[in-house]
């Protein structure tokens, strides 16, 4: 019988992994930009994250904004690289880095607990990536 329970609560938690990692956004930029903005929202559930998926090169700087739209919801975010390193700050500018991987980066923005009035609102999330071979 403790078997059984086991193999269903397992069963169970598999779908909700899979639908956690399925709810990244992708960013594109549009041909010959190299800056977008996307919408976002943060609500009251305690893992209800936001997170983005942008592609770059090793070598390209990074700039990443959080623009809170809702009067007094702070925000945090985190920057995670492909192979897992991740940084990042609480608010406004968040990333702000020379690239040392290519592949997906993760972005994600959540709120800031203890600064924070407000449990939900709506944000703005601004991406710059400058291509590594305009600095030369």
């Amino acid at each position: 019988m403790n078997r059984i329970i086991v193999l269903l609560v397992m069963l169970l938690l598999v779908p909700v992994t899979a639908a956690a990692q399925a709810r990244s956004t992708r960013i594109k930029f549009l041909p010959g930009t190299i800056s977008t903005q996307v919408r976002g929202r943060l609500t009251r559930n305690k893992n209800a994250d936001a997170r983005f998926v942008v592609k770059a090169k090793a070598g390209d700087h990074m700039i990443v904004n959080i623009i809170s739209l809702t009067e007094g919801l702070m925000t945090a975010g985190m920057v995670s690289s492909p192979s897992g390193d991740a940084n990042g700050q609480h608010g406004g500018l968040v990333f702000n880095e020379d690239l040392t991987e290519t592949g997906d980066y993760t972005i994600s923005v959540e709120r800031n607990l203890m600064g924070t009035e407000r449990a939900d609102g709506a944000f703005i999330l601004e991406v710059v990536i400058t291509p590594g071979y305009l600095k030369k």
